[in-house]
C-alpha cells in the first residue's frame, strides 16, 4: 500500500475523508490523493514520467499477438499512463471506447504473476476473447457457483488471466485467493466496477456479553472488497461511474485505493451532503465539489465522450413518432396493471407499465421498419423491454418474412432475453459477430437480434451492426448510452443508424424529451455540479392528457383512498 499513502510531520486537516490526526515515528499518513489539498509533495515514484516508464515497460511485454504501441488511441495511452504505476487506478471510458484493451496492458506489467478479471457474467466471453485476440495467454473462465481447487487445477498461472463473473464472485472468493498460491492476486482488473457500487459489506453483530464485531456479508460487494485488499494491484474500468447517486461512487473508489478515502459515512458527510434527517443518515446530495474533483483528478482518469466517438464510425440518431390512429390497440391486461399500480401509489411501477403498454402500441409500424432493412440486406439489433415481447416481435418477424419474397438468403431472426441461458446468448452473438476461435467470419446479413436491454445492453460487442432499433424507452440517460454503445464501438467500421420509435399520447414523449434532453449534462456527470439526485430528474412525471386516461382506468372508489390517488397522480 506503499502508494496510497505519504507521510508528513505536518498536522493535517482531519475534516477530510481518510485523513488522519494520530502520528506515528513516522508523521502522519495521508491518502496521496488527499496530499494535495495540504501541498505536500507527490513521491518520484509517483511522478507522471513514472507513469510513462511502466506504460512503455508493459507495452514492451512479449506477450502481445499485435503491436499494441501503435493500435491504441491516446486517450487509451494517456489512461494506462496516469494509472500504471500506482497500486490502485481507474479509468472512466464511455461505452465502446476500449477499456478492455486498457486492462490487458495494465496486466502485462506483471504478466507471470496472478492475474483476476471481474465482469459482468455475460461479458466473461468477451473479456476471453479479447485476451485471446491480443495477448498468448490462455484465459480461463470460472463459471457456475461451485468453484474447483484452482491451485490444483492451474498450478501454473504465468500464462492464464482467470476471468470470474460479479454475479458469482461471492462463491469463488476463498478459491482466488487460495490459487494465487501466496494468497496474493498480483493484478486485479474489476470491469463494471459500477456493479460494487453498494457500501453495506459487513454487519454489526453484538455477542451475549454485548462486545461487537464485524462480519463479512456474503454478497459481491463484500467479497470484491476483500480480493482488493488482498491485491497488490487494483484497476477499475467503467463508462458509468455514477448509476444513480453520488454516493455511489465510494465504493468504487474504496474497492481501487483500500482505506485511502476513508470509511463511507464520512465520504457521505463530506461529499455528499450527509445529514440527519430525523429518523437516520441521509447521504442523496452532492458537497464540497471542487475538493472531489481534486482528488478525483489523482484516482481516476476520465475520457469524455466527444473524444471516444471522434475515433468511432459515425452515429445517426433518427425519432419517428407514431400518431395515435397508426397505433396498434394495447392487450386488454394493460388496464388490469395500470389499475393496479395505480392503487398502490407505485410511482416506478406505474412508469413501467406505461412504457409497457407503449412498445405494443407500436408494434406494427415497427415491424414494417424493420422488414424494410432486412430487404435491403442490413444487420439489425431490436431492444424492447418485456420477454414477451421479444417473443411476439420475434413471430411477427418471421411470419412477416414469409409473406415476402427475398432475391437472396431469408434473414435469420434471433429472439434472446434474459430467460434464456448466457451460453445461448454467446451463441447467437459469435453467429452475428463471428467466433474468432473458429475462424468464422461476422454474419453477413440480413439478421436481426431481438433481445431486452437488460440482457444486451451492456458488455456486449454487436458493432458489426447497421441498424439498431429501440422499442421500449430505457430509464435513463445511462441506459441509452450503455445500449447505443453495444453498437457504436471503437473497431467498428460500419456508420450505424439508431432508430427510436415514439407512441404519441404516451409516456414515451416525456420520457424522450428527458432522455434527449438531458443526455448531454450527463456525459459530464463528473465534472459538472448539480448532481444531487441525477437519476431522479430523469423520471417523468406523467402529461395530463396521461393522468386523465390513469384516472378512467383507476380502481373502483372503495378501493382507492383519496391519500393513495394523491400518491399517484404528483
Amino acid at each position: 500500500m506503499a502508494n496510497l499513502f505519504v507521510l508528513t510531520s505536518a498536522e493535517q486537516d482531519t475534516s477530510i475523508p481518510g485523513i488522519y490526526a494520530n502520528k506515528n515515528s513516522a508523521g502522519y499518513r495521508v491518502p496521496i490523493n488527499a496530499a494535495c489539498l495540504s501541498g505536500l509533495q507527490i513521491p518520484y515514484g509517483l511522478h507522471p514520467a513514472a507513469g510513462i516508464r511502466a506504460t512503455d515497460e508493459a507495452l514492451a511485454k512479449p506477450i502481445y499477438n499485435a503491436d499494441m504501441a501503435t493500435i491504441l488511441r491516446l486517450y487509451q495511452l494517456g489512461a494506462l499512463r496516469h494509472v500504471m504505476h500506482k497500486d490502485g487506478g481507474s479509468i472512466w471510458i464511455p461505452p465502446g471506447g476500449g477499456k478492455t484493451i486498457c486492462g490487458l496492458v495494465w496486466l502485462a506489467l506483471e504478466a507471470q504473476d496472478f492475474k483476476l478479471v471481474i465482469t459482468k457474467a455475460n461479458a466473461r466471453r468477451t473479456w476471453a476473447e479479447e485476451v485471446t485476440k491480443w495477448t498468448t495467454w490462455t484465459p480461463v473462465i470460472l463459471m457456475g457457483q461451485t468453484p474447483t481447487q484452482l491451485r490444483y487445477v492451474h498450478p501454473d498461472y504465468a500464462n492464464k488471466v482467470f476471468i470470474v463473473g460479479w454475479e458469482t464472485l461471492a462463491d469463488w472468493k476463498q478459491e482466488l485467493l487460495d490459487g494465487a498460491g501466496s494468497g496474493r492476486i498480483a493484478s486485479l482488473v474489476m470491469d463494471e466496477i459500477h456493479m460494487a457500487k453498494a457500501n453495506k459489506r459487513a454487519d454489526a453483530i453484538v455477542d451475549t456479553e454485548g462486545n461487537t464485531k464485524w462480519e463479512d456479508r456474503d454478497n459481491l460487494t463484500a467479497a470484491a472488497a476483500i480480493l482488493s485488499k488482498r491485491a497488490l494491484r487494483r484497476l477499475g474500468l467503467t463508462g458509468t461511474p455514477i448509476p444513480n447517486l453520488m454516493k455511489d461512487l465510494w465504493a468504487q473508489l474504496d474497492l481501487c485505493e483500500p482505506w485511502a478515502w476513508g470509511g463511507f459515512k464520512s465520504f457521505g458527510m463530506r461529499y455528499c451532503d450527509g445529514h440527519h434527517n430525523g429518523y437516520g443518515m441521509e447521504y442523496k446530495g452532492y458537497s464540497n465539489g471542487a475538493e472531489l474533483k481534486l482528488r478525483l483528478a489523482f484516482s481516476a482518469f476520465r475520457v469524455a465522450p466527444k473524444t471516444v466517438k471522434a475515433s468511432m464510425p459515425p452515429k445517426t440518431r433518427i425519432i419517428t413518432r407514431i400518431a395515435v390512429e397508426d397505433q396498434d390497440t394495447p392487450a386488454t391486461g394493460f388496464a388490469g396493471d395500470i389499475r393496479r399500480v395505480a392503487a398502490i401509489g407505485d410511482t416506478d411501477g406505474l412508469h413501467e407499465v406505461l412504457l409497457q403498454e407503449a412498445a405494443t402500441r407500436k408494434r406494427k409500424v415497427v415491424i414494417g421498419a424493420i422488414l424494410q432493412a432486412l430487404k435491403s440486406g442490413q444487420k439489425v439489433i431490436v431492444f424492447t423491454g418485456r420477454h414477451k415481447d421479444c417473443e411476439v416481435l420475434g413471430a411477427a418477424l418471421e411470419a412477416g418474412i414469409k409473406k415476402l419474397s427475398w432475391s437472396g438468403n431469408k434473414p435469420d431472426i434471433w429472439v434472446s432475453h434474459g430467460g434464456h441461458t448466457i451460453q445461448s446468448r454467446d451463441k447467437i452473438r459469435l453467429t452475428y459477430m463471428g467466433d474468432p476461435s473458429k475462424g468464422t467470419t461476422p454474419h453477413a446479413g440480413p439478421c436481426c437480434i431481438v433481445g431486452t436491454g437488460d440482457a444486451w445492453g451492456e458488455s456486449i460487442n454487436l458493432q458489426d451492426t447497421d441498424l439498431m432499433v429501440i422499442v421500449q424507452l430505457p430509464w435513463t440517460p445511462r441506459q441509452l448510452e450503455q445500449w447505443e454503445g453495444r453498437v457504436q464501438r471503437l473497431g467498428g467500421s460500419r456508420p450505424v443508424i439508431i432508430h427510436y420509435f415514439i407512441a404519441e399520447g404516451t409516456v414515451d414523449e416525456d420520457v424522450c424529451d428527458n432522455l434527449m434532453g438531458k443526455l448531454p449534462p450527463i456525459e459530464d456527470v463528473v465534472t459538472e455540479t448539480g448532481l444531487a439526485g441525477i437519476e431522479v430528474s430523469f423520471r417523468p412525471v406523467p402529461t395530463g392528457t396521461l393522468l386523465q386516461r390513469i384516472t378512467a382506468m383507476r380502481a373502483k372508489p372503495e378501493e382507492v383512498t383519496d391519500e393513495t390517488e394523491t400518491l399517484t397522480i404528483r
